[in-house]
């Protein structure tokens, strides 16, 4: 179950998976016993757990459950961002390991152990500042670990072989750093608002990123949990700009 390395122990794939074991167990006896309570008090309460790019989170996610917490408002939630979380494999972890209740990313894991369910698609644009075309070489990212922009690169049939990278922190800083003049930069099209002297990169085709909602598979589920997993599947759909 264990590994001994020169860094600590680590657990091997089957301590791994022993150890999501215990802790999906524990979380459905939570919720079970959550259930008991809600049932007794005819109201919903608990905690929402979500991971994924923050711009999912806050551009995607918060206005599909929204509807939800307004009507139950012993509900919380709580957000994980996922972009400094590598490699993507970790990110199933999260699932695994109970951390989260659901996971929105751009993959579909294709997990035996895990539910896939596609939301829909987003479409990422180059965008370039209208006011200062002076650094047009150098394309702005979130951090080093970004994938936005190879990806779209990729997909592109005449565009730069090579580029320049800076790196503002989140996806607000892009819009400003591109605003300001200080590179092009590669966005959702939802994330694009009047009043930041942007346009779209003329000559580089939009790219559309698939969007999946990930969560483990279980003999049961909360009505909490069916409630927002309903809400998310209804609702992002319109916030993607699909």
């Amino acid at each position: 179950l264990f590994t001994r390395k020169p860094s600590g122990i680590s657990l091997t794939e089957s301590g791994t998976r022993l150890f999501a074991f215990v802790k999906s167990r524990d979380a459905l006896e939570n919720e079970l016993r959550s259930d008991l309570t809600q049932a007794k008090e005819n109201k919903l309460q608990g905690m929402l757990r979500f991971a994924g790019y923050s711009t999912v989170l806050q551009q995607v996610v918060t206005p599909s459950i929204a509807p939800l917490l307004r009507k139950h408002t012993n509900v919380q939630a709580q957000y994980i961002p996922t972009q400094s979380i590598h490699p993507k494999e970790d990110h199933i972890r999260l699932l695994q390991s109970a951390q989260v209740d659901f996971l929105v990313m751009n993959a579909d894991l294709q997990n035996r152990n895990v539910e896939s369910i596609r939301l829909g698609e987003q479409e990422l644009v180059a965008i370039e500042s209208t006011r200062y075309p002076e650094r047009n070489e150098t394309y702005i990212d979130s951090r080093p670990e970004d994938e936005s922009t190879d990806y779209f690169m990729k997909e592109q049939k005449s565009g730069p072989k090579t580029f320049s990278r800076s790196f503002l922190h989140d996806e607000e800083g892009i819009l400003r750093g591109v605003s300001l003049g200080l590179g092009r930069g590669v966005v959702f099209r939802s994330m694009l608002r009047s009043g930041l002297n942007i346009k779209e990169v003329h000559g580089l085709k939009p790219v559309r990123w698939s969007l999946y909602l990930h969560l483990r598979k279980q003999n049961y589920y909360s009505p909490l949990f069916d409630l927002a997993r309903t809400a998310l599947i209804e609702n992002c759909k319109k916030y993607l700009g699909d």
